[in-house]
């Protein structure tokens, strides 16, 4: 967590130092990122960083925390702003804005880092774990449940779970160009329809 020294830093100089350190993390393998690159490319003295943070570990722990934060945020500005709250609708209605996200700011990417270097650095992906956990039964909460009233809760729970990780498999496949953006819509609304109305009725 980084020190209070950090966290009352002014927006600007703050922002300006989270955003170069993610530039170094992402553009560099962790084992090749020194304290010496992060402060030439952030532009501060190397007394500053500890004034900061604890270390290397620390500054890419805060930095995974605050790209998850980032899609939450997007993902809660999606729910204030749709005309739907059935979770079948919402998931197939942004399913577009959701690859768009993915494919125009740095998530993906630093996501797709972040656990492919992980083991090098020790990254709490219990703490992932229950924020994603958290952040689903934040919007099962906001969905209308009507057309999945008859399950109990750890059910529904379940189906916002699947159909999120089906959405992030299928815009992973046209990001890594395994499949057309229209190829992975039309799987992803079959298998929303599926689970929507039962097999007997797609």
């Amino acid at each position: 967590m980084p020190k209070s020294t950090f966290l009352n830093l002014a927006s600007p100089k703050r922002n300006h130092i989270e955003n170069k350190a993610r530039e170094v993390f992402l553009n560099n393998p962790y084992n090749k990122v020194t304290i010496s690159l992060i402060v030439k490319t952030v532009g501060i003295p190397r007394g500053s960083f500890y004034q900061y943070f604890e270390d290397l570990e620390d500054l890419y722990q805060y930095l995974f925390e605050q790209t998850i934060n980032e899609y939450e945020t997007y993902v809660y500005g999606r729910l204030e702003n749709s005309p739907t709250t059935d979770m079948f609708s919402f998931a197939k209605e942004g399913f577009e804005s959701d690859y768009r996200f993915l494919k125009t700011t740095d998530y993906y990417e630093l996501m797709r880092k972040f656990f492919k270097e992980r083991h090098m650095i020790g990254i709490n992906i219990d703490f992932f774990q229950k924020k994603k956990s958290k952040f689903h039964e934040m919007m099962l909460r906001r969905f209308n449940k009507e057309n999945v009233s008859h399950l109990p809760h750890d059910k529904q729970l379940k189906l916002v779970r699947l159909i999120s990780h089906l959405k992030f498999q299928l815009i992973h496949k046209i990001i890594s160009d395994k499949s057309t953006y229209d190829e992975a819509y039309e799987d992803f609304s079959f298998y929303v329809d599926m689970l929507s109305h039962g097999v007997k009725e797609v």
